[in-house]
């Protein structure tokens, strides 16, 4: 939803989205071959401190999705 407009996000935070914003991923998906490629295309950058550290500095917003993959294990269908 966020790397697209599906939802309306763009439309309603214009300047948080477009070459003002990155996403944050977390440094073993940069490690995959042609999915490290998409990320960067559309403007992801490794979650590193250093990384986002230097995003911010530049100007830009960037979107953190807290969690990963331990929490997305832990869910469970039709629970909040």
């Amino acid at each position: 939803m966020m790397f697209t407009n599906c939802a309306g996000y763009m439309d309603r935070f214009p300047n948080l989205c477009g070459e003002r914003r990155r996403d944050l991923g977390a440094s073993v998906v940069f490690m995959i071959p042609f999915f490290r490629d998409l990320l960067l295309w559309t403007g992801g950058v490794d979650a590193g401190k250093a990384t986002a550290r230097q995003v911010l500095k530049s100007g830009r917003s960037m979107f953190v999705y807290p969690g990963g993959e331990k929490e997305q294990l832990l869910t469970t269908e039709h629970q909040h």
